[in-house]
C-alpha cells in the first residue's frame, strides 16, 4: 500500500473539487440523513436520503432497475443499534473486534440494495431481453406463449408463483412504442427468488453498500468503487464483505498518516481520502 504524502493528498482533493460537480448530491444526502436520523417514522425517510446519492453517484448500476426503498428502510431499522454504534465512532477506533459486525452489516445491505426490478424487452441492447425471460420461465417451469412480450405476459399472469410480481409496461416515447415485462424480485414466490439467487441473476452492488454505510456512519465507513478497490488489492468480485473489512483497515492506516495534512471542518477525513482516491485511481486527474 502506497500512502500519499501531504502534497499529493491535497492535490487530489483540489482536483476533485475542481472537476466533480456531483458532490452537491453528497451534501444534500448527508443533510437529509442527518435531519431524519432521529425521525425514523417520518416521510421522507432515511432511505430516501440515501437514494439521493445512490441514484446519482451509482446511476450506471441502477439504470437497469431500482432497489426497493421499503427493503432498505427495513434493513436500516432492523440494524439501527449496530449502525448507531458505528455512527458515533471514528475510523481510528477500528479493531479486529469489528470484523464480524462489519461483514454482517455489509451483507445485509448488499441484499437490501440489490436491483429489485428486472425489465425484459425486445431490444437486444438492454440488459434483459425477451430471450432471457423465456429461458427464465422455462427454468421455473412456467408455461408461456412466446409469440410476443404481450402473449408471454398474458400466458403467465395467472400463475400464482409470479402473479403480483409481474407487470406489462407499454410506453409511447418520441413516436415509438416500447414494451417491457417487469418482474419485481421482492414480490416473487420464494422458490423463484431462490433460483434467481443461485444463478446470480440478482444484481448487487458493493459500491452502493459502501456509499450507504458511509452516509449512515460518515466518520467510520469508507467509500470505494471498482477502480479504487482494485488499486488497494480489494477486488470485491468474490467475498465482498471480507474485502470491505480489508479496505476499512487500509483506510484507517491512511487516515492515521494523513489526518494532519489538511483541516476541513466541513468534511470528514474519510470523505477527503475518497476524494483523493477518486482523483487518483478512478479519474486519473493526478
Amino acid at each position: 500500500m502506497n500512502i500519499p504524502n501531504c502534497d499529493e493528498f491535497i492535490r487530489g482533493i483540489e482536483e476533485f473539487e475542481k472537476h466533480e460537480k456531483r458532490d452537491a448530491m453528497y451534501k444534500v444526502a448527508t443533510f437529509l440523513v442527518e435531519y431524519f436520523w432521529d425521525k425514523p417514522r417520518t416521510i421522507p425517510t432515511i432511505a430516501d436520503g440515501l437514494g439521493v446519492l445512490l441514484l446519482t453517484w451509482n446511476q450506471a448500476f441502477y439504470r437497469y432497475g431500482l432497489f426497493d426503498f421499503e427493503s432498505l428502510e427495513k434493513c436500516i431499522s432492523n440494524n439501527r443499534p449496530l449502525i448507531e454504534s458505528f455512527r458515533s465512532r471514528n475510523i481510528s477506533s477500528l479493531s479486529s473486534n469489528d470484523d464480524e459486525n462489519i461483514k454482517d452489516l455489509f451483507g445485509k445491505f448488499l441484499q437490501a440494495l440489490r436491483i429489485d426490478s428486472m425489465r425484459f424487452s425486445d431490444n437486444n441492447i438492454r440488459k434483459y431481453t425477451k430471450k432471457h425471460l423465456e429461458e427464465l420461465l422455462n427454468c421455473w417451469g412456467i408455461r408461456h406463449n412466446a409469440t410476443s412480450l404481450r402473449t408471454i405476459y398474458e400466458s403467465i399472469i395467472e400463475d400464482a408463483r409470479i402473479n403480483g410480481a409481474c407487470e406489462f409496461i407499454n410506453i409511447n416515447q418520441n413516436g415509438s412504442q416500447k414494451q417491457y415485462i417487469q418482474i419485481s424480485v421482492s414480490m416473487l414466490d420464494n422458490t423463484l427468488w431462490n433460483s434467481l439467487e443461485s444463478k446470480k441473476l440478482i444484481k448487487k452492488s458493493p459500491v452502493a453498500v459502501a456509499k450507504a454505510l458511509h452516509l449512515l456512519a460518515p466518520n467510520f465507513f469508507p467509500l470505494w468503487d471498482a477502480k479504487i478497490a482494485w488499486a488497494y488489492g480489494c477486488r470485491y468480485n468474490d467475498r465482498p464483505e471480507e474485502k470491505y473489512v480489508s479496505f476499512c483497515k487500509i483506510t484507517n492506516a491512511m487516515a492515521d498518516k494523513l489526518k494532519g495534512c489538511i483541516s476541513r471542518p466541513d468534511k470528514t477525513i474519510i470523505k477527503l481520502i475518497d476524494e483523493y482516491n477518486y482523483s487518483k485511481h478512478t479519474r486519473n486527474w493526478i
